[in-house]
């Protein structure tokens, strides 16, 4: 019986031993998969961002052409006006001066609106669906995993050792 007990508590020992092993192994794989995810979604995130700032520089770029198309108008009335032409004539371009910067000065507004909201609104989406993806999805992966892979070790474990434990038996008897 001493023997038997000596014998099953060696055999145990190095069970144990290769479960912890293969745990430590299965740990930092889920480690280094995490790392690649977060690396990924941050790659994402920049590439995202640099969207956006390309976004923004093209809504600069118009409103810099829309500037000097304004400077260009106001040039050519300035000349008109200039000529002395009839009071009708300088009425008519006065007003479309007022338009236009009425115009420009919406168009400004908007672009400013719209560049900020679209700037806030992407960096909410993005960081969190970045967040729910890799944090909450990886974290139940890991559990659901570790649970399934320590359940088939300890049953290829047992049914290893009930073979051995049946040898021993026989053994001696």
């Amino acid at each position: 019986m001493l023997s038997f007990k000596k014998c099953y508590d060696r055999i145990f020992k190095e069970f144990k031993d290769k479960l912890l092993q293969e745990y430590v192994m299965m740990k930092n794989s889920y480690l280094t998969e995490y790392e690649q995810n977060y690396q990924l979604n941050l790659q994402d995130k920049n590439s995202h961002i640099k969207e956006i700032q390309n976004h923004i520089h093209d809504k600069e770029e118009d409103i810099e052409t829309k500037d000097k198309h304004y400077q260009e108008l106001k040039a050519k009335i300035f000349s008109l006006l200039k000529h002395k032409y009839s009071l009708f004539i300088k009425r008519v371009y006065f007003n479309e001066i007022l338009y236009f910067t009425q115009l420009s000065r919406r168009e400004k507004r908007l672009a400013a609106y719209s560049k900020n909201y679209m700037y806030r609104r992407n960096m909410r989406h993005l960081f969190c669906s970045w967040r729910g993806v890799s944090h909450r999805w990886c974290k139940k992966r890991i559990n659901k995993e570790a649970i399934e892979y320590e359940r088939v070790q300890r049953d290829k474990e047992l049914l290893s050792l009930d073979k051995e434990v049946d040898a021993l038996k026989v053994y001696m008897a």
